[in-house]
């Protein structure tokens, strides 16, 4: 079975049973390693439900709904500019970077087409440039770890 009709499957699934069922991380995947450890004895696991930080890590603007101050959206769009002007998305460095905690071991993301969901699973097999996710990770520091 390859990496897109995993994802496909995940999909699927995720539609049947209503949505994410366990908490996720915004931008920094890293803050559920408590979380990770605390479920770790009862044999369940965590599910990263938003490697896109709800918007806020695909160098768009996020919707109006989202809670983030305008300070922190400000901190964001440099990081996105950042990635940008190195050639690369930041959502597929949010995407790559995301999937690489093996304590968590699915990533859900939502798409409104299989063009999206074929790009992003690419990006998932693509090696990561562990260089330029240092640099987004200093460039979010003033934000990471915040709800």
């Amino acid at each position: 079975m390859n990496a897109l009709s995993t994802a496909m499957i995940l999909v699927t699934l995720m539609m049947q049973l209503g949505g994410p069922v366990v908490p996720h991380s915004e931008a920094d995947i890293q803050e559920v390693k408590t979380f990770v450890l605390n479920i770790a004895p009862s044999h369940l696991t965590g599910v990263n439900a938003s490697p896109f930080g709800s918007g806020l890590l695909t160098g768009r603007e996020p919707p109006d709904w989202h809670p983030a101050e305008e300070s922190d959206r400000a901190v964001f769009r440099r990081a996105a500019d950042f990635c940008r002007d190195n050639g690369v998305s930041i959502a597929r460095i949010a995407l790559q970077f995301a999937s690489t905690n093996s304590d968590i071991p699915t990533t859900l993301f939502s798409s409104a087409s299989s063009a999206s969901v074929t790009r992003n699973v690419e990006w998932y097999e693509d090696p990561m440039d562990t260089e330029l996710v240092a640099e987004v990770r200093s460039i979010l520091a003033p934000v990471m770890g915040r709800e």
